[in-house]
Order: C-alpha cells, then structure tokens, then sequence
C-alpha cells in the first residue's frame, strides 16, 4: 500500500506527473502525441477481429454468456522510448526528503525503452455497474548496462512512501522479471491475495465497502471490485461493480 497524498506532493512538486516515464526522464513531444494516440481503445465489431489485430489467444469470461450486451475494444501495442533525467531524478528524491537511495549514474542520458504489448478491453454493460476484462502480454522494460529492475524498484517504492527497510527487502527478494507491481491507495476499502482455480495466485482490490461481493454504495453505485493476476506471459484485469463474486466470475474465464 502507498499514501495517495504522496503522489498527491509529487504532482504539485511540479517535477514530475507522477507516472513512471516523467520520473525516470524524458519523453519527446512527437513520441507524448503518438503515446497518447495509441493508448486510446479502438472499437472492434467482435472478439475474432479483436484477436485477429491483437494475435492474442482471447479468453472471455463464460459467467457474462450474452454476447449481445458486450463491447470490444483492442489498445495498440505502445513503444516508450525515454532519455534518462538524472538531475530530475536527484530533485525528485530531494523534494521528497528521501535521502538515502543510491541513484544509479549510468541512467543519465541513457536510452530506456518500456513495450506495452496490444491490450484487448470487453466490456460488459454500462456505466459505473458494466464490468470490464482486460487482457495482454506482459509488459517488457529494456533498460543501459549497469543499471537493473530491482535497483529501480527500491527507487520506486521510497518515491511511493515505503520505508528504507521495507523497500530493500521487496527490491531484493522479488523477481522483477515476472512480477505486476501495483500500487494500492491506503484508502482502498480491502486489498488481499486470492487463489483462483486454475492455481494463479490474484490480487483483489475493492472500494466503497468491503468483501468480495458487490454491494451498493451511499451514492447508489456498486461496490468497486478489481482482480489483477498474472500467467504464462499474459496479465489480466478483471474490474468493475459485480453482482456476485469476482472470483468466481474470473474462475469462469475460458
């Protein structure tokens, strides 16, 4: 968990947005427009077109069974290229009186590349209630010689408000290589680990109440519940203001 009035001092800093790229260096102007371009979903008319732009196997959750009431969408696949920033780096750590991180030196005006693979968005319903699978490829970051994820991930997570101790032990016993890092609000109603049926291990997050099971709130919307899991090379998301358990609607996924 981290403090969102951390990214809150991060953002009114004026240093950064607060998003990976803006903390570690640069992005060109042309490269912001086009990122921003793909990263809009694009309509498509069904899940076979969906797979054909995608060359993903698709899965789809069989607890949703009407195809009628459900909307496709496939995000491009996104190349970030960014110049390392040191000195925006060091002003970073600095504002945030993080004084005892080792910012690595061969990050300056070297050359990080982050591929976000083709994404694929279903969408079942409408508004705060419809429901919302996402499915990819992991994510791959390739980063200059002398620099490594868990280096960066210690970084990361003093930036976020973890504790020295605490980041250096998650920093050095993760395997940065196969791990979805996400981080949760404090003010989340719940965030725990689940197993699902086929042995995945997934990360349940709600807001606006508590449990699995949907609930309505004092505004009349559901209870938000996500579920983020990762295997054999794909990442998936499961979101949105369920009747029912979100579990076992991902169990149902085929």
């Amino acid at each position: 968990p981290i403090d969102p009035a951390r990214i809150q001092q991060l953002r009114e800093s004026n240093l950064t947005k607060a998003d990976l790229e803006s903390l570690i260096g640069d992005v060109s102007d042309t490269d912001a427009e086009k990122i921003k371009q793909q990263a809009t979903p694009q309509p498509v008319v069904n899940l076979a077109e969906a797979a054909q732009i995608s060359g993903l196997t698709l899965r789809a959750p069989a607890a949703f069974s009407d195809a009628a009431q459900m909307h496709v969408a496939v995000q491009q696949e996104q190349t970030i290229n960014i110049r390392g920033n040191l000195a925006r780096m060091q002003a970073v750590v600095a504002a945030l009186g993080v004084t005892d991180v080792m910012l690595p030196p061969q990050l300056d005006g070297a050359q990080i590349s982050i591929r976000k693979p083709t994404a694929v968005m279903m969408t079942y319903g409408e508004g705060r209630d419809a429901a919302r699978f996402l499915q990819a490829r992991s994510p791959e970051v390739t980063l200059p010689d002398g620099v490594n994820l868990a280096q960066l991930g210690e970084i990361g997570l003093r930036i976020a408000g973890v504790s020295a101790d605490e980041a250096h032990r998650i920093a050095q016993s993760t395997d940065w290589t196969s791990t979805l890092f996400v981080p949760i609000p404090t003010d989340a109603a719940s965030f725990r680990d689940v197993t699902l049926s086929d042995g995945s291990t997934a990360l349940l997050v709600t807001t606006g109440g508590t449990g699995a099971t949907s609930v309505r709130s004092d505004e009349g919307g559901r209870q938000q519940s996500t579920l983020l899991w990762s295997k054999n090379g794909m990442v998936y998301a499961l979101t949105g203001g369920f009747v029912g358990d979100v579990v076992e609607i991902a169990n149902s996924i085929q």
